[in-house]
Formats: C-alpha cells, sequence, structure tokens
C-alpha cells in the first residue's frame, strides 16, 4: 500500500487526501483516525490500552512518552 500522501508529492496523485477526504494520508491518520480502519482495530485497541495513539508503540519501536503521574518513560532507558 502506498499513502496518497507520498504519492501526491511525486505526482502520482493529484491529493494527498484518503478516500474519504478526512485529511493528509499519513501513517498516523490511517493507523489511529481514518474511517476505513477504524472497523477493525478492535482488538489493536484494546491490546493497546492507554498505549492507544502512540504510534511508535503501535509500530513496535521506542516511545520516549512518560507516565503520569510518576511521569517515567512507558518503556524505560532507551539503553535498555
Amino acid at each position: 500500500m502506498h499513502l496518497r500522501s507520498h504519492l501526491a508529492k511525486i505526482g502520482a496523485e493529484e491529493s494527498g487526501r484518503c478516500e474519504y477526504g478526512q485529511e493528509d494520508e499519513i501513517v498516523a491518520h490511517v493507523l489511529l483516525r481514518c474511517q476505513w480502519w477504524m472497523s477493525i482495530p478492535t482488538e489493536l485497541r484494546q491490546e493497546a490500552g492507554q498505549r492507544w495513539g502512540d504510534l511508535s508503540f503501535l509500530l513496535g519501536g521506542y516511545s520516549k512518552k512518560g507516565e503520569v503521574p510518576t511521569d517515567q518513560l512507558v518503556d524505560g532507558p532507551l539503553e535498555k
């Protein structure tokens, strides 16, 4: 799948907007906000829990987000 925002940048699409016209089709839009995807992620939302919306976490990367109220990094030190 090629994101329309990228295709528009290289001239392969007229617009970078998603097919529903909500906003530019970028990774965060497709995974977190797009109507197309919203019917699918029930299990993903449950699994992610409070981490839903943390794009780095959802893609399997390290997150620099802090826990409330301790403000400690949710994934621990970067060296880990």
